[in-house]
């Protein structure tokens, strides 16, 4: 064979090759996932690193961005978050998938200290010296803040069994598996009312002055729901974020923490896909997925493109989706649910002291002021922005409805301006004893926002994706084992 056979036979081999890697690798798993928030993201990502090159990710996202739930707005040269503006500083899975995409972590420990509103003036207004703090707790609440911290301590001890769990591979259908492995489970099934009883005792020097100035500020601001009404497992997390202080945040904003997960994921995206069915393939375990463009609306035709996948993540809430599953007849039964809606209003401006009770011409010193569950002012919590310096000052406020102009009036001075006013579905609506749609909700169709009812946040989030993630190897193992 001459030198021009030999280069035309190598040639030939070569695109042997290369069309037998093309068709390996079109033989790979081909995972769809349905929204590009952090949740599907981080789905991705760890789809991408517990099956590497072998499976093909497609992601599907409504809206033109991606983040979900999480936005920001630019306010000088800054993006600034405007739904979830940080994460609790326990948040281990937030802070591992922000340090694998090199992105910077910015604390909040030494932020100017908190206080507590009832509407008339600050009940407590956290000193920087300790000494000071310590004597002012005890005279109003008694032991009741050591008390509370005990608990959430010992909370977090048995919740932070997830992610041991999670280390070792175990992926589990449904939440109720996961929290029960964890031990967490009858947390989720009574209030946080009675938790909070259990754990400060009946009566007690303060005891019900606490429960109102603090228990119930914190979970009018976090979950814009009192005591009474939300579950233990959620409300002991919000408590952990104020008995053991300290969060995060991402440079940027959190929705850049999901495009770079996804980017790096190497998934496929599409943005404005609003996938509107899923149905069983005849004659197999494959799901056709089919979606049109949303801003075609309600109204348009279905099935505008359609595809086939191994498996699919739903990785946005079902409430409200439009979502036709009814061609899944092995579907599971859900548990759908309401969602807390919450505005987040960022105003440019300089509060008003004596709002707060405090002298005239007095800049409140505090960076966040949480309100106490019977007060009737209309906003839930105020914090301020931190910015770059010589930036204007900038306050969040957290209302259940949209703040007025007349209001903002009597709580900032002459000059003040709305910079960004957000409406989002913040929280499912607690309802315990709770009950879960699974994870697993048919063969190859996995629901990551199942565990939201008890645990709403980025990392509750996160903890489903890796769930979700290792679910998706169990079944893919499953398939080439052949079982």
């Amino acid at each position: 064979m001459g030198p021009a056979g030999a280069t035309q036979h190598l040639g030939l081999l070569a695109l042997l090759i290369g069309l037998q890697c093309m068709v390996c690798a079109s033989s790979g798993p081909h995972i769809g996932v349905v929204g590009a928030g952090i949740g599907g993201a981080a789905s991705a990502h760890w789809i991408r690193s517990l099956l590497g090159d072998q499976v093909q990710i497609t992601v599907f996202e409504r809206s033109t961005s991606v983040g979900g739930r999480t936005s920001t707005t630019p306010i000088g040269n800054a993006s600034v978050d405007t739904a979830f503006d940080q994460v609790a500083h326990h948040s281990q899975y937030i802070r591992e998938l922000a340090d694998s995409q090199g992105l910077t972590v910015i604390g909040h420990i030494g932020v100017p200290p908190p206080a507590i509103f009832d509407g008339r003036s600050l009940v407590w207004a956290e000193s920087p010296w300790w000494l000071v703090n310590l004597v002012k707790a005890v005279w109003r609440w008694g032991l009741n803040p050591w008390l509370l911290q005990r608990y959430s301590a010992q909370f977090w001890d048995r919740f932070s069994a997830v992610y041991e769990l999670q280390t070792q591979g175990q992926a589990y259908d449904s939440p109720e598996d996961l929290l029960r492995a964890a031990g967490v489970y009858d947390d989720s099934q009574v209030t946080l009312f009675e938790a909070v009883e259990a754990a400060l005792g009946e009566g007690g020097w303060g005891t019900d002055l606490f429960k109102t100035e603090v228990v119930g500020a914190i979970t009018r601001a976090a979950y814009g729901q009192t005591s009474l009404q939300l579950n233990a497992l959620s409300g002991a997390a919000a408590l952990l974020a104020v008995t053991d202080p300290g969060g995060f945040s991402i440079e940027g904003g959190f929705p850049g923490l999901a495009s770079a997960l996804l980017d790096s994921a190497n998934a496929s995206l599409h943005l404005g896909a609003e996938v509107r069915s899923i149905a069983r393939s005849p004659g197999s375990d494959r799901l056709q997925l089919a979606w049109a463009d949303a801003a075609a609306g309600g109204g348009a035709a279905i099935a505008a493109q359609s595809g086939d996948f191994d498996g699919i993540i739903l990785a946005a809430p079902l409430e409200g989706s439009q979502l036709d599953l009814a061609g899944v007849p092995d579907l599971a039964p859900r548990f759908p649910r309401s969602f807390v809606p919450t505005v987040t209003t960022l105003v440019r401006g300089r509060v008003r002291a004596s709002y707060f009770g405090q002298p005239v011409a007095a800049q409140l010193q505090y960076g966040r002021v949480l309100v106490t569950a019977d007060s009737p002012v209309p906003f839930s919590s105020l914090a301020k922005v931190q910015l770059a310096p010589g930036q204007p000052s900038l306050w969040r406020l957290t209302s259940p409805k949209t703040l007025s102009h007349a209001w903002l009036s009597i709580v900032f001075e002459a000059g003040w301006q709305v910079a960004d006013a957000t409406t989002w579905a913040a929280y499912p609506r607690s309802d315990p004893p709770e009950d879960f749609s699974p994870f697993l909700l048919a063969r190859g169709l996995w629901y990551n926002n199942a565990l939201e009812s008890v645990a709403g946040s980025l990392e509750a989030a996160a903890m489903s994706a890796l769930n979700t993630a290792l679910l998706v190897k169990r079944d893919v193992k499953a398939r080439l084992d052949g079982t």
